[in-house]
């Protein structure tokens, strides 16, 4: 299976739980002497020395996937790792989920984080706000979402402004969902 050539990629926690739930439910790395075997096979890839604390499966996949995640190549080198200790299938399981988490991936096949149903159950919810501060409303959707709603708004009609003119046209999502 042919891949394009990852490089370093910002720590995203969703990437990195994922990736340990995958490895650790590999067989090589449950058994502790396959998992030295992997380990120094990645780290031969990369070039470089990994350190392998043999504390548990999940603690020494989690330094793995943060170290691999710091270089080069890294995702490129742990899969490559997974399809010689583990064989093709899990690899490319482990490619896809890589390649889903990037720019473009599954997340344009997820759908709206809230549907239109519940977006007027928010805005019904914020109508029947009472005594609000408007300016301090303002400044805080401003400074949690990146964006700016027009001041003086009710807040079911901030709420609305905001759902709308924050969501990425290619998955729906708000902006503290996105990557950062």
């Amino acid at each position: 299976m042919a891949h394009a050539p990852r490089g370093s990629r910002e720590t995203d926690p969703l990437l990195v739980g994922a990736l340990v739930d995958e490895l650790c439910a590999l067989a090589c790395v449950r058994d502790p002497e396959q998992c030295i075997h992997f380990v120094a096979l990645v780290a031969f890839q990369l070039r470089t020395e990994i350190n392998y604390l043999r504390k548990n499966p999940r603690v020494d996949m989690l330094s793995l996937v943060m170290d691999v995640l710091k270089r080069d190549g890294g995702l490129d080198a742990l899969i490559f790792g997974v399809s010689v200790a583990s064989g093709p299938e899990d690899s490319a399981r482990l490619a896809r989920l890589v390649d889903s988490s990037g720019p473009g991936g599954a997340t344009a096949d997820l759908a709206p984080v809230f549907g239109e149903g519940a977006l007027r159950e928010i805005g019904r919810l914020l109508g029947e706000v009472r005594d609000s501060d408007d300016g301090r409303l303002h400044a805080v959707l401003g400074h949690e979402l990146g964006s700016t709603s027009p001041t003086g708004c009710l807040p079911s009609n901030a709420s609305a402004i905001c759902a709308k003119s924050t969501r990425r046209p290619t998955d729906c999502l708000p902006p503290w969902c996105w990557s950062r």
